[in-house]
């Protein structure tokens, strides 16, 4: 049987290969040893796209399951919808959470050290995001889908196998 070229897969196979890098990452991942682990046993969670798929996050993080998270950091292209989601959080947590420009999001990085990142940007954008999440060491969460094309699926496939990082 005739094999495609690599970069010419057909929708079964993406699914087939995106589903079994999944599996991988979340699968392959060390666990975290305790030095990894924050300080009071609540990890630290980042945002990045502020639209509306993300309060289900905002939600969780900052309500739900506060106990155990800790939202250090907001990041968005639109700084309205910024706003609106600190504003939300505030009202969840009485304080402010720190938002950041979608150019800053390697300083909002820097700054807040998050243990992962939430990624629900437009999907088009996730891998840029996830990629760059797990290159100063963060796990990183996306909303379905993960990426959009077999290419972008590698990429994070690739940073993942050099990171050691989860992105599920």
């Amino acid at each position: 049987m005739d094999r495609k070229p690599e970069h010419d897969l057909d929708r079964r196979e993406f699914l087939a290969v995106s589903a079994a890098g999944g599996a991988g990452l979340v699968l392959g991942a060390p666990a975290p040893s305790a030095q990894e682990q924050p300080t009071g046993g609540r990890k630290k969670y980042a945002i990045v796209g502020t639209g509306g798929r993300h309060y289900m996050y905002l939600d969780a993080t900052t309500k739900g399951y506060s106990q155990y998270c800790e939202l250090v950091g907001l990041c968005d292209k639109n700084e309205g919808r910024a706003l609106l989601s600190q504003a939300s959080a505030e009202r969840n947590l009485g304080r402010k959470v720190p938002i950041f420009a979608h150019t800053d999001f390697d300083k909002m990085i820097r700054e807040t050290r998050p243990d992962t990142v939430i990624v629900t940007t437009v999907d088009g954008f996730h891998h840029e995001y996830i990629i760059r999440a797990m290159e100063p060491g963060c796990d990183a969460i996306t909303e379905k889908p993960m990426t959009i094309d077999a290419e972008k699926c590698r990429a994070i496939l690739r940073r993942r196998r050099r990171q050691a990082r989860n992105a599920a």
